[in-house]
């Protein structure tokens, strides 16, 4: 057995201590260090765990990220999605308790059409904010002690024809920064619209290299993964 630090916060509604979901250390120190750049630090405590060694030869890679991730039970354990390119993380990865890479690379064809999907959808969507069939949006934050963080997201949908009217209602300064134009609120929402894109047509580009290129390497006998 190994053991771990984790980080485990009080709920509001139980009282009972959660440790936070894909946070683990080796030493306490790492584990304090991590608890005292949270929000409201006083809240988290460190705690040990024993942790069951795991065996080496039953780490497969991930279809969708890539990762090494235990599949000692014939699938990949789950594990959150880190997108490429851009490092976000989200609760579940497409290529959870699906086969490994190594097995097999359906969930790589799936992602590619997804992928191509969100393409087309994003393509029109800059066209219409472009052609100014649909209104610029615009995101952002607004201070607010209340919630977890400090901060509230907020969003604004602005047309040329209502501008002036939506400038004179906000109540958050938004528009005392740099861009006081509607001009420039589209500009930005276009090239926020253009990296994305770009950035889709590299996770299509990669994914199809990595779906042309694959080869399977191990097989499942039903306990263990063997290498073909």
């Amino acid at each position: 057995m190994t053991i771990k630090y984790v980080i485990v916060e009080q709920q509001m509604m139980s009282r009972r201590y959660v440790a936070m979901r894909g946070v683990s250390f080796d030493t306490e120190a790492e584990a304090q260090a991590f608890k005292a750049k949270q929000w409201k630090p006083e809240r988290l405590h460190v705690e040990s765990r024993k942790v069951k060694d795991l065996d080496a030869s039953q780490t497969m890679h991930c279809q969708c990220c890539s990762r090494a991730i235990h599949a000692a039970l014939g699938t990949i354990a789950h594990h959150g999605y880190q997108r490429p390119g851009v490092g976000w993380q989200t609760a579940s990865c497409f290529g959870a308790k699906r086969l490994p890479w190594e097995a097999d690379r359906a969930v790589v064809a799936e992602v590619i059409d997804h992928l191509k999907e969100r393409l087309l959808r994003s393509e029109y969507a800059r066209c219409a904010v472009s052609d100014e069939i649909e209104p610029v949006t615009h995101h952002y934050q607004v201070y607010d002690r209340t919630v977890r963080g400090g901060y509230r997201s907020k969003t604004l949908e602005l047309t040329r024809d209502t501008f002036d009217a939506i400038v004179k209602a906000n109540v958050d300064d938004v528009f005392k920064y740099s861009r006081t134009t509607f001009d420039e609120f589209k500009a930005r929402d276009l090239d926020k619209r253009d990296r994305e894109i770009e950035q889709l047509k590299r996770d299509i580009a990669e994914f199809t290299r990595r779906y042309a290129g694959w080869k399977q390497t191990h097989k499942w006998n039903g306990k263990l993964w063997e290498a073909i």
